[in-house]
């Protein structure tokens, strides 16, 4: 997810990632136009869009002073008319010492806007601390209202060191002690820290790339995306007096 700045306070400047690599699955997206040489700095256009798609958005600390009584406004973005907001993922936890202050008014204003929910944690996987995560996650949301989405795994940490079988073995750790997790990370990240054959494939997931292109590249050992997040800092809702994660679900992933 993009972070606006971090709870330590070491800028958390979004880098830009380099989505095209070699031995990547390409499958279409929500009929995006191919991108011109004139629309080259134009990022995140979704002129052509079409389809049975959910407008989502997930927030965390960084989404401050939201207005509420507009979270339910029709979607204008960059000219296109995206419909109302479907569902809301709220960040709670990351690592083992960050909690989000504001997910407990978050989630009870989303619920309270008829918004179905699920929650999140930003994952900083090191060797045996999985299930401490899960553990952390668990009993943080345990006193959140309920949620009616299955949660998500950030796993994006730019100070990853683990081997690709460490990754590999990190996510399915946190996964049998996190009910029905939706994996949300880039195509580069994956295919950098897990191992060509891994059989993760049969985690559902929730794909970042910004770019404005025709095909949204696939990581190795998945053949399709359930969640693309589309826009980042240049996300726009008018609820919100700054930029907010915007994304786009094939099928919202409810619990029931």
């Amino acid at each position: 997810m993009t972070e606006f700045g971090n709870p330590w306070g070491e800028g958390g400047q979004y880098r830009p990632l380099a989505w095209e690599t070699d031995n990547a699955t390409s499958v279409p997206a929500p009929a995006l136009e191919p991108v011109t040489p004139q629309q080259q700095d134009q990022q995140n256009d979704l002129s052509g869009i079409s389809g049975n798609y959910s407008l989502g958005l997930d927030i965390s600390w960084y989404q401050q002073g939201i207005d509420w009584d507009k979270i339910n406004d029709e979607v204008i973005w960059k000219g296109h008319a995206l419909g109302k907001v479907s569902f809301i993922y709220i960040k709670v936890t990351q690592g083992l010492v960050y909690q989000n202050s504001l997910a407990l008014n978050q989630a009870q204003n989303a619920v309270k806007n008829n918004i179905p929910i699920g929650y999140y944690h930003f994952a900083e996987p090191v060797v045996g601390s999985a299930i401490k995560e899960a553990k952390y996650f668990n009993d943080a949301t345990s006193d959140l209202p309920n949620a009616s989405l299955f949660p998500m795994l950030d796993f994006e940490w730019d100070k990853m060191a683990l081997t690709k079988q460490e990754a590999y073995d990190w996510i399915n750790e946190f996964f049998q002690n996190v009910d029905s997790v939706l994996l949300y990370s880039g195509q580069p990240y994956l295919n950098e820290h897990l191992p060509e054959n891994h059989d993760l494939g049969r985690l559902t997931l929730w794909l970042s790339n910004y770019n404005p292109e025709s095909q949204v590249i696939i990581p190795s050992g998945w053949s399709d995306w359930s969640i693309w997040q589309f826009a980042g800092e240049e996300g726009r809702h008018p609820a919100f007096n700054g930029p907010v994660d915007m994304d786009l679900a094939k099928k919202i992933p409810f619990y029931y």
